[in-house]
């Protein structure tokens, strides 16, 4: 049936960050999820420094284990994320998709950039509803 809630899965995936022409290396990168039904819980933990690349370009986090639902103009994401700086982070999950945008918590709404989380740890935990 359509509302069964027969459809269980746990496991492992690896987030990362993707930013235009940024390669990145990285000294940690651990996430675990469980999906049941259409909702999915993926908590992560990531360190990465950027090895080459323009380090002003937007970046997102990227690889969740399951892709969003697209659901039109509203985005779907509940959350929390701890960053290590002094900048506070929101994420905001894409539609249709394994990205989430990651913006600064300020008066003007502005992007996190590749150099922002250069070296610094991110961890979080998220809630979203999958495709």
């Amino acid at each position: 049936a359509a509302n069964a809630l027969d459809d269980y899965e746990e496991g492992t995936w690896t987030p990362q960050f993707d930013a235009n022409t940024v390669t990145w290396s990285y000294s940690s990168q651990a996430g675990y999820y469980v999906k049941i039904g259409n909702m999915v819980h993926a908590s992560f933990y990531l360190q990465a420094s950027v090895a080459s690349g323009t380090t002003s370009y937007q970046v997102t986090g990227d690889n969740l284990p399951f892709a969003s639902a697209n659901l039109g103009g509203l985005h779907n994401w509940a959350g929390n994320v701890w960053f290590q700086s002094n900048t506070q982070v929101t994420p905001l999950m894409n539609n249709n998709s394994t990205k989430f945008s990651l913006y600064k918590n300020q008066s003007t709404v502005a992007t996190l950039t590749a150099a922002d989380v250069n070296g610094v740890y991110f961890v979080g935990s998220i809630s979203y509803r999958s495709a």
